[in-house]
């Protein structure tokens, strides 16, 4: 009786410790912690706009959207940049490591999508159709635009902006020179720092034929 109880509770030991590991690969397949820092630039420039004042429904879809259009995006590029993490030795990706399948990546980032498209449904028109522009872009520029010259730095660096810009039209569609500063700001440090954090991948990058800078 003894020994039974014993290998039940490490049998719920080994699970708890398995569903750890899968709980910890799927929260770095998404990059949580920039998922959340992204959205920070979104509520600032509401505050800014002086749009966003109490509670209000639209920042809340706006920040979903913005947290799960990062998070889907970092998904499908862990799934097509598998190779090149490989080559790039990179041990802080759950894939490379083994803790998230390619395909549990796959289908986490195209669920993220059709979520991310459907709240995009609940905003006015405006906001709607900057958002189903730019959501879907960050997917084709993971199969393909990022393999362009400066195109992969430039999308990147305008994630920066658009969260800015986001912040300011989710409630109306004026866009004020406020937050056309800060936007172009944003996307002028963004680009250089994309700039920056490419010089560590060339040479895994140059192997799969993909010109970083």
């Amino acid at each position: 009786m003894l020994e039974d109880t014993m290998i039940i509770y490490i049998q719920i030991i080994i699970c708890l410790s398995m569903l750890k590991e899968k709980i910890s690969g799927f929260l770095k397949l998404i990059r949580i912690e920039i998922c959340i820092f992204g959205t920070i630039g979104f509520f600032v420039s509401g505050v800014l706009a002086e749009d966003l004042i109490g509670f209000q429904i639209e920042y809340l879809i706006g920040f979903l959207i913005i947290f799960l259009s990062e998070a889907g995006a970092f998904a499908i590029n862990d799934y097509i940049d598998f190779e090149v993490d490989l080559n790039n030795n990179r041990s802080d990706r759950p894939l490379v490591l083994g803790l998230i399948s390619r395909k549990t990546a796959l289908i986490t980032a195209i669920i993220i999508l059709i979520i991310d498209l459907l709240l995009l449904l609940l905003l006015k028109p405006f906001a709607s159709l900057v958002g189903l522009i730019s959501v879907p872009l960050f997917y084709i520029y993971s199969l393909g635009l990022k393999k362009r010259l400066l195109i992969k730095n430039i999308l990147i660096a305008y994630s920066y902006t658009g969260t800015i810009l986001f912040g300011s039209i989710v409630s109306d569609s004026v866009l004020e020179p406020i937050i056309i500063y800060f936007a172009f700001m944003g996307f002028i440090i963004g680009l250089g720092s994309e700039i920056m954090f490419d010089m560590a991948d060339v040479k895994g990058d140059k192997q799969l034929g993909i010109n970083t800078i």
